[in-house]
């Protein structure tokens, strides 16, 4: 055997898979099987953001608008529609996020914990970018309220359980855990033109939930949790981005997710009365940015 085996992104993962049995690796394809593969991946992301809105609500009414942000600033972002892989971590946390945000306040809910933490546990084997958001679904346990020696202890074992599966069955040892080395963005910082709209982004998401705060602490104490998470969600992948500024693109899809959602709850909750002035303004500076980016 011999071969080391690595998904999504050769050089991500946490531990390298050596002498396994099947060897897994993802082929170059052709640019335009890769941007459709990126594309479909864009897409799955807003129907997991219509779904989770669709059970919870955290949005004040029905709205679509998270959707129209959602594709204009992950198009804006190239990099982003070319290679599925960088989307895997945004796809996976929504998915976690329609079972965290189902334990609200449910103090039986240790199984659906469980799972949430081995789901995030399993990926980190292969993409070590979700150990930030292990940290982050930590936080979210306890905006739940649901936080306690039981769910503690199902964090505990559900971020054990891949790890022991793996190294008990010898698919791999324990000298092939590694650990990732993190580069700052200092620097690097204007070094693509993706940083740009990136950052024109990054600026929506801080100013909108600022903006609509008064409105957010109106809402229902559960309703709050919810948005509390999508912005803790942002900071974290916001950090993310500038602690590990060598995987950016792995963060760079949920913070573009929780702006699309702050956007759109700010139109709901704002009472302005042309909403579709600014919404097309915001649209047109999105493109402008990336316009900006293309021509440096």
């Amino acid at each position: 055997m011999g071969y080391v085996s690595q998904l999504f992104h050769p050089g991500n993962a946490v531990m390298t898979l050596e002498g396994t049995a099947v060897k897994l690796t993802v082929g170059e394809g052709s640019a335009t099987i890769a941007y459709l593969a990126g594309i479909a991946s864009i897409s799955l992301i807003a129907v997991l953001t219509s779904l989770l809105h669709k059970h919870f609500l955290f949005i004040t009414g029905l709205t679509s608008f998270y959707a129209t942000f959602l594709f204009c600033f992950s198009a804006a972002i190239p990099a982003l529609s070319g290679e599925a892989g960088h989307l895997l971590p945004a796809l996976v946390s929504l998915g976690c996020c329609m079972i965290l945000f189902s334990c609200y306040e449910d103090r039986t809910s240790t199984s659906r914990v469980f799972m949430t933490f081995t789901i995030l546990s399993a990926f980190s084997l292969v993409e070590y970018a979700f150990m930030a958001y292990i940290a982050l679904f930590v936080v979210g346990v306890v905006q739940m309220r649901i936080f306690s020696l039981r769910t503690f202890l199902a964090i505990l074992f559900g971020i054990i359980t891949p790890y022991w599966i793996v190294l008990g069955f010898g698919i791999v040892s324990p000298y092939d855990i590694t650990f990732p080395h993190l580069e700052s963005a200092v620097g690097h910082i204007w070094s693509e033109n993706n940083h740009f709209i990136l950052a024109a982004v990054l600026l929506i998401g801080i100013v909108t939930p600022i903006a609509n705060s008064f409105n957010l602490l109106k809402l229902k104490l559960q309703l709050r949790a919810y948005n509390g998470f999508f912005i803790m969600q942002f900071i974290s992948s916001t950090a993310m981005i500038f602690i590990d500024y060598s995987r950016y693109l792995d963060y760079a899809m949920t913070p573009i997710v929780c702006t699309a959602v702050f956007l759109a709850q700010y139109f709901t909750m704002s009472g302005l009365r042309r909403k579709y002035i600014v919404m097309l303004a915001v649209l047109l500076a999105a493109i402008a940015a990336s316009i900006i980016g293309i021509i440096r």
